[in-house]
């Protein structure tokens, strides 16, 4: 660690026992050695696993829960564990839920993939749809037959 890091942790009497850390672990080093004040501002981590994609698909609600639907939307994004999708009713946080996604391609037939999962975030807000975050647990193509 540089002895000019060093010297600004020592001036603002900043905890300086670990010394010996590399300058790449300088930033964690800094955070986790604020005075507890400066640590109150609001900090946003990424907590998704896998990488999500900006998509907008239709998207076909089968069933939530024991009730059999019809409903239909529109993704928002989609990643390998689950999809952010708009809705025309309001469905149970934690509850199971299967959908159907359509991709489309101008150059040929559309592919629908029919997903189980369950529900684990709904976001309402006045003059919009509201917005489910759901799980994919499972999946599978349908064949144009079995649609």
């Amino acid at each position: 660690m540089s002895d000019t890091f060093f010297s600004h942790c020592v001036a603002k009497k900043w905890d300086v026992r670990h010394r010996f850390l590399l300058p790449s672990t300088a930033f964690v080093f800094v955070l986790l050695n604020l005075p507890p004040k400066a640590l109150r501002l609001p900090f946003t981590v990424e907590q998704r696993k896998t990488r999500r994609f900006t998509l907008q698909l239709p998207v076909s609600l089968t069933r939530a829960g024991n009730i059999q639907l019809s409903d239909s939307g529109f993704t928002k994004n989609i990643s390998s564990c689950g999809v952010l999708f708009t809705a025309q009713r309001e469905l149970d946080v934690g509850g199971p839920i299967e959908y159907v996604i359509t991709l489309i391609d101008e150059s040929s037939h559309p592919v629908n993939i029919k997903c189980v999962g369950k529900v684990v975030r709904l976001v309402n807000g006045p003059d919009r749809p509201p917005t489910v975050a759901a799980t994919v647990e499972r999946y599978e193509f349908l064949r144009p037959s079995d649609d």
